[in-house]
């Protein structure tokens, strides 16, 4: 993506692709539960030609959100915005929640979409009702759309698939669809000091309580 600041750069590992005749569906990813489904569930659609992108702001959970994806067999395309966008984001208060991630990877999703593609944001219902005015909410959904209605010069439409969900409907799916193996390699912790799940942010124990009575 361009940027007015002169000094500004973005660091792309581009993985192989071949042209395909279907629609696109850019699907940014994180290793985490949310974006896994939608990975798998627009992947095995058929319907459409799946791009996942993760957009690495400089969390300090990179690592393992990277090794989460690599080890679920995930081809990704990596943009590496971190030295642009993160100082604030490295600050040890925003260790669990970082400022304007969301803006910042569905900004970058949309900029690398297709005429007529989609971009596929994994958020379900407790992440719009627990923050209504955040960057998971209806509002800024809509925000988002109007962005891209407003600066990409064709049509990109923003979708996200299971937003009725709970967390437990999305567990639900991946047992379903016999992807158990899958969901556990997912990775969903806040905690860049571990090398696996730490157990105690709060991502790890919403996680484990999905698992438990699911």
């Amino acid at each position: 993506p361009s940027h007015d600041n002169p000094d500004y750069t973005a660091k792309v590992d581009v993985m192989d692709s071949v042209p395909s005749e279907k629609p696109q569906a850019v699907i940014p990813v994180s290793g985490g539960l949310d974006s896994t489904l939608c990975y798998l569930m627009y992947r095995d659609s058929g319907i459409y030609d799946v791009k996942a992108v993760y957009v690495n702001v400089g969390q300090a959970y990179a690592k393992k959100e990277k090794e989460a994806l690599h080890e679920m067999q995930i081809p990704f395309q990596e943009v590496d915005v971190s030295e642009s966008v993160a100082a604030e984001a490295r600050d040890e208060k925003w260790n669990f929640i970082i400022p304007a991630r969301n803006l910042v990877m569905l900004t970058i999703a949309g900029s690398l979409a297709d005429r007529d593609g989609v971009v596929v944001f994994g958020v379900g219902s407790e992440e719009i009702k627990r923050k209504p005015l955040g960057d998971k909410s209806v509002k800024f959904l809509e925000e988002v759309q109007k962005l891209y209605d407003r600066f990409i010069p064709y049509r990109v439409t923003l979708e996200c698939p299971f937003r009725s969900w709970d967390k437990f409907e999305e567990v639900q799916w991946f047992v379903d669809k016999g992807y158990s193996d899958i969901l556990h390699k997912t990775m969903t912790c806040f905690d860049g000091s571990t090398g696996g799940h730490c157990g105690r942010c709060h991502a790890c124990v919403r996680k484990w309580t999905a698992f438990k009575f699911c």
